[in-house]
């Protein structure tokens, strides 16, 4: 007997306990296994996973990171460009709550992606040291 016949078999067994009594809640499963089911039900053979395929681990050259490390500082760069150039303005002197609310915000905007490019930059800067040490030794 294969295993989707057994379940059904098992929910049979279900709705003839319920029959009695459709109040009552629905018997689990597990109780209308009976002693004798194990001949009725062979459990299939686990076939042996077979092992995966790995492949070999692709390093960038350190010409390249150095690249990609150039073109966030230009972003990184741009976005350090101030909002208002005059500083009384940026710090919201006589620009009203709301032109304030705003210009303020946008500089925490810019302040946050400055920072997450930055956390970038110096992560590619250790790559690009650990690929220029792994160029040199090969």
């Amino acid at each position: 007997m294969s295993g989707d016949e057994y379940i059904a078999l098992l929910l049979e067994r279900q709705a003839e306990a319920v029959t009695g009594n459709p109040l009552a809640p629905a018997p689990l499963l597990e109780s209308m296994v009976r002693p004798g089911d194990e001949a009725l039900f062979t459990p299939p053979v686990e076939q042996p996973q077979p092992k995966r395929v790995t492949a070999p681990r692709r390093y960038r050259s350190a010409a390249d990171l150095r690249a990609e490390r150039d073109r966030l500082i230009g972003r990184r760069d741009a976005v350090a460009e101030p909002v208002m150039p005059e500083v009384a303005a940026a710090h919201g002197v006589a620009l009203g709550a709301r032109r304030t609310a705003r210009a303020q915000a946008t500089q925490d905007r810019r302040l946050a992606q400055w920072a997450d490019l930055n956390r970038r930059v110096e992560a590619l800067d250790q790559r690009i040291a650990a690929a220029t040490r792994r160029e040199a030794a090969a």
